[in-house]
C-alpha cells in the first residue's frame, strides 16, 4: 500500500497514516529490502552501502549484521579485509574479532597503528592520552607496552620553553608500604644489563643503573660529573646500618654511616660519632704507654703506586694487631686496614701515664733537692764549730 499525504508532505509504504516524511511498515523480517540484499545511497561507487551481502562488486563495504554487530569494509570479493567492527561492546580496527574494548591491528610500517594529537595552542597542559586503571589499591596497570626494540618511547619537546621539560616523569604516592616513582629491570643480555640508562648531551655524561658484565658487585656506574645536594646509599643487606650521605645545607661535607657509627668529612678534616649515649660497656684503657712503645712509625710507598716517588708515613697493621687488635680490620680478601682514629685514645692515655710518671719523678726530685739543702745547712753548721 502506498499512501501520499500531500497536506503533511508525508509518504507511507504499508501504512495509510505515515508518521514521518517517509514511513515504511514491514510485515515480515525486513522493513526495506532489495533484490541484492543491500541498501545504497549514492552512485555506483557506493558512497554508503549497508546490508549483509558478501558477494558482488564492492558488496559489504559497510553492513549491519546479526548478533548486534557493525562491520565496515568487510567485502571479500575485491581483496579487502575487514577494516572496522563493533561487537559485544568491543571495537576492532583492522580485525573482525576484537579482544579488548578497543583493538587495533596495523599491517604496514608506513603509518602508525595509533596516532593521537591535540591542536590546542594555549598555555595549558593538555593531555594527548590519559589512562587510568585501579581495580583496587595496589592493583592495575595504567599503561603497558611491549616492543621488540623499545617497549615505550617518550619524548618531551619543550622547544624554547625556559622551564624544566620532562621526557618521562614518574611519581608514586600512598599511605603505606614502599613507593617507587620509576622502576626498571633488565636481564638476559650477554654484554650489559642496565635497569636504567640515562645519557645526557649537556655534560657529556651518563648514569647507568643495573649490572655490568665483568663488573661484579657494582649496580651503578657514573661516567662524568655528579652534581647533587645529597646522596644516600643504603645497602639492603645492612639497611639501615650502612649509608653514604653528602649534605651541603650546613656546609659541604661527606657523611658515612657504617655499623651504627657516623663519619663526617669536609675540606679541613672529619669527625666520628662519639656520644656517650651511643656507647655501652665503657672501660678506661690501661698500660697505654707500654702498648704504644711496642708500635713503630714507618715511611713507605704502596706497591700499587710504585711509580709515585712521594712516600707516605704510617704504621704496619700486623704490628698494631698484636698490641691493639681493636684498631685492625680485615676485608673479604684477608687484607688488613688500621683505624688511625683508634690510636688517638691510646696516645691520650699514654701521655697521661707518662705525665703521671714525670710528676712522680718531679716530686721525688723536689724531695731530694730539699734533703740536699738541709744536709748542706747541717754540714755548714758543723764546720763552724
Amino acid at each position: 500500500v502506498l499512501t501520499t499525504d500531500l497536506g503533511s508532505w508525508r509518504v507511507g509504504v504499508g501504512t495509510s497514516s505515515p508518521g514521518a516524511r517517509f514511513d515504511i511498515l514491514g510485515t515480515g523480517s525486513y522493513n526495506l529490502a532489495t533484490s541484492e540484499g543491500d541498501f545504497r545511497l549514492g552512485d555506483e561507487t557506493y558512497r554508503l552501502k549497508m546490508g549483509v551481502a558478501n558477494a558482488g562488486g564492492g558488496a559489504g563495504d559497510a553492513y549491519i549484521a546479526s548478533s548486534h554487530r557493525l562491520y565496515l569494509g568487510a567485502g571479500n570479493t575485491l581483496g579487502r579485509t575487514q577494516t572496522m567492527s563493533i561487537s559485544n561492546a568491543r571495537v576492532g580496527i583492522g580485525t573482525g574479532s576484537p579482544s579488548a574494548r578497543l583493538h587495533i591491528v596495523g599491517d604496514t610500517f608506513t603509518v602508525p597503528v595509533l596516532q593521537v594529537a591535540t591542536t590546542y595552542s594555549g598555555s595549558f597542559d593538555v593531555r594527548g592520552i590519559t589512562s587510568f586503571s585501579k581495580p583496587s589499591d595496589g592493583w592495575g596497570y595504567g599503561v603497558e607496552g611491549t616492543g621488540g626494540f623499545i617497549g615505550g618511547y617518550f619524548s618531551g619537546l619543550s622547544g624554547a620553553y625556559t622551564g624544566t621539560g620532562f621526557g618521562v616523569y614518574g611519581t608514586s604516592s600512598g599511605t603505606a608500604g614502599t613507593r617507587i616513582g620509576v622502576y626498571g629491570t633488565a636481564s638476559g643480555g650477554t654484554v650489559n644489563n642496565w635497569g636504567g640508562y640515562f645519557p645526557t648531551k649537556v655534560y657529556s655524561s651518563e648514569l647507568r643503573v643495573g649490572g655490568e658484565k665483568g663488573a661484579t658487585g657494582y649496580v651503578a656506574a657514573i661516567n662524568g660529573k655528579l652534581i647533587t645536594t645529597e646522596i644516600k646509599i643504603l645497602p639492603i643487606a645492612s639497611w639501615p646500618g650502612g649509608a653514604i650521605t653528602t649534605i651541603a645545607s650546613n656546609g659541604t661535607y661527606l657523611s658515612i654511616l657504617s655499623d651504627g657509627k657516623t663519619f663526617n668529612f669536609n675540606g679541613t678534616g672529619g669527625s666520628v660519632s662519639s656520644d656517650a649515649r651511643l656507647k655501652q660497656d665503657i672501660l678506661p684503657l690501661t698500660n697505654s704507654l707500654a702498648k704504644l712503645m711496642q708500635l713503630n712509625g714507618y715511611s713507605y710507598r704502596f706497591k700499587t703506586k710504585a711509580s709515585d716517588e712521594q712516600k707516605e708515613i704510617g704504621v704496619l697493621a700486623q704490628e698494631v694487631k698484636k698490641v691493639l687488635p681493636e684498631a685492625v680490620y680485615t676485608d673479604d680478601k684477608g687484607m688488613y686496614s688500621v683505624s688511625y682514629n683508634a690510636l688517638v685514645p691510646l696516645l691520650i692515655n699514654a701521655v697521661k701515664e707518662q705525665q703521671a710518671e714525670i710528676t712522680d719523678l718531679k716530686q721525688k726530685l723536689d724531695q731530694q733537692q730539699d734533703l740536699i739543702k738541709r744536709l748542706e745547712k747541717l754540714e755548714a753548721a758543723i764546720l763552724k764549730k
